[in-house]
C-alpha cells in the first residue's frame, strides 16, 4: 500500500495554501482600525502589527484544527 503523497498531491496542497494565506491576509485578517486616527504618522505600522496578530490567530486556528 503506497502512503506517500506523489508530486501532484504536493503542488496541489501547494495550491490550497497559497489560496488560504491570500485570503486570510486580504479577507479575514484585516484589523479593526476604528480606534487609531487615520492622520496617526503610526496608523501602518499598527495596522500591519494588527493584521500579524490576527494572521498568527488564524494560522494556528487552522493548525490545531485540520
Amino acid at each position: 500500500m503506497k502512503t506517500t503523497l506523489t508530486q501532484t498531491q504536493f503542488d496541489k496542497i501547494d495550491v490550497l495554501l497559497n489560496t488560504i494565506e491570500e485570503t486570510l491576509q486580504d479577507d479575514i485578517c484585516v484589523p479593526d482600525m476604528d480606534d487609531v486616527n487615520k492622520n496617526n504618522p503610526d496608523w501602518e505600522e499598527i495596522y500591519i502589527e494588527r493584521a500579524n496578530i490576527l494572521y498568527m490567530e488564524a494560522y494556528n486556528y487552522l493548525k490545531n484544527n485540520i
